[in-house]
């Protein structure tokens, strides 16, 4: 990331906010929901999740800019989207047990706002019909199998829902959510017959006679493929506040991290070594490939701290040349030990660091070049490797990479 890109999550006062902390950028937050808009071709196919921010106030950003129609995947995030004014609402995970009881609740609460149920058990749907009148969905499996009817089912069973006591077919929710291809050729390959077959099968049954109107299709990686195949609803969910991973994974989903969190150094122990206070417990360390940037490295260096950062490191000068010298031939050495997507991100890291090569800031930035070849391995070559590989490296012998 580099410094200007970096500026935008800057502001006035974080100085004096405690960290960690969740800081919403709404300026950002808007762009996002006019991008998400804009590749919909209008407000009113939009059917966005909200399970991303959880938060009244995106949701009425939504609602400001024509969007009015919302999904959850809690009966808390519905109730929270009804009362900040949604007029369409799908709770998007099976109701059982007592959540059966609690969405007729909401249902009696919120009158003015329109519910829909999904699910993918027969018996699942007839006991809740049996507690209240309910507008369904049919929960598809689009190839994830995690949940969902499966496609030659559908029909078959959508007849069947259609005739329970209390309930009221609406249509079917078709969520996508394994399409993690980076390509967005190799997407549009993989959705369209799966597209193709969700049209045919709403096709006949409202040839039928049965209401299969309402389709919600995909995801925020997903959704855009959706938007050019289909005329039916779009689910995007994660753009709106979007994350570093999503941004770098799909190249063509242009939308701005909304978000970032503030953290400080606590402790630097040594010159290429230093602790946040933003722990595992702050940041979940499942997802792969990494999902965060350091945006606003040694930023109050940048704005001014410079000096007494220069006096009380001026001894360390001399060492610290040679150290630097010593990190750009590693970095060399891992960059050829990389395949060719390892290299893209490899650089992505030089370029992100390009400015320490010229700027007064050379040895701040030091200790940010040191982490950033730190962070790069973690994620694609195990440590104990690269030192075996360092140990036996000899440059005029071709190796083979890894």
């Amino acid at each position: 990331m580099n410094k200007s890109s970096a500026r935008l999550y800057a502001f006035e006062g974080q100085q004096d906010l405690a960290s960690p902390q969740l800081v919403y950028y709404p300026a950002l937050i808007r762009q996002n929901i006019q991008k998400m808009i804009a590749i919909a071709g209008g407000a009113d196919r939009l059917w966005p999740h909200i399970k991303t921010h959880k938060m009244a106030q995106v949701v009425q950003m939504q609602l400001e800019a024509g969007i009015d129609r919302f999904k959850c995947a809690t009966i808390a995030e519905a109730e929270m989207a009804a009362q900040a004014g949604a007029k369409r609402i799908t709770l998007a995970y099976p109701l059982v047990g007592p959540n059966i009881r609690r969405f007729a609740a909401l249902q009696q609460a919120f009158p003015q706002v329109e519910f829909f149920a999904i699910g993918d058990d027969t018996q699942q749907i007839r006991l809740l019909g049996q507690a209240c009148q309910a507008n369904v969905l049919m929960d598809v499996d689009m190839g994830q199998h995690r949940t969902g009817v499966a496609l030659d089912k559908v029909e078959a069973m959508y007849r069947e829902w259609n005739t329970l006591p209390g309930i009221t077919m609406r249509g079917l929710h078709c969520y996508d959510g394994h399409r993690h291809e980076s390509s967005r050729q190799v997407r549009e390959e993989i959705i369209a017959p799966v597209d193709q077959q969700i049209e045919a099968i709403k096709g006949r049954l409202q040839a039928d006679g049965l209401d299969c109107s309402i389709l919600i299709m995909g995801g925020t990686p997903s959704f855009p493929v959706h938007a050019e195949m289909t005329g039916e609803f779009l689910s995007p969910g994660t753009c709106v506040i979007q994350d570093a991973g999503y941004r770098n994974a799909y190249p063509d989903l242009q939308f701005t991290p909304a978000a970032a969190l503030l953290t400080r150094v606590i402790s630097r122990p040594s010159r290429d070594t230093f602790t946040l206070d933003l722990g595992c417990k702050a940041v979940a360390t499942d997802p792969t490939p990494e999902r965060a940037e350091i945006a606003l490295f040694f930023q109050e260096l940048i704005d001014g701290g410079w000096d007494a950062y220069e006096e009380a490191t001026a001894h360390e000068s001399e060492e610290l040349r040679k150290e630097d010298r010593e990190i750009l031939q590693l970095q060399e050495q891992i960059r050829q030990m990389l395949d060719r997507e390892g290299q893209r991100q490899f650089d992505r890291y030089e370029d992100w660091l390009n400015c320490r090569m010229t700027s007064e800031l050379d040895q701040a930035y030091l200790v940010g070049y040191q982490t950033a070849i730190r962070l790069l391995l973690m994620g694609i070559l195990p440590a104990d490797t690269l030192l075996a590989r360092n140990a036996r490296h000899e440059p005029e012998e071709e190796e083979e990479k890894t």
